[in-house]
């Protein structure tokens, strides 16, 4: 679970597609899931997460690739790995020890 900032915008756009789907409201598209609207606020929101099925139900509904699903629902898991990576390569780059 995260908390929706500037640096998480997957669920802010994973709510543009909401809003621009034949349920643009929550209330119209949260019974196609089916979920209780609060639910589905709450996880938009980032207090909570998608299982399986609601993942697959939001893509069928979304149109949503099978490459955007973990974009849309697990944000972290490659993003961790790039700021790992990142982080490395800084570390390299900038270490003292190395230039000897």
């Amino acid at each position: 679970m995260y908390t929706l900032t500037s640096d998480y915008i997957e669920l802010r756009e994973l709510r543009g597609k909401i809003k621009g789907s034949m349920y643009p409201r929550l209330v119209d598209f949260a019974p196609q899931i089916p979920m209780a609207i609060s639910s589905l606020s709450l996880k938009l929101n980032g207090k909570g997460d998608f299982n399986t099925k609601e993942i697959y139900r939001i893509s069928a509904l979304l149109n949503i690739t099978e490459d955007e699903v973990t974009r849309y629902f697990f944000p972290n898991m490659f993003r961790g790995v790039t700021n790992s990576l990142d982080k490395i390569r800084r570390e390299m780059v900038h270490d003292p020890k190395s230039n000897s």
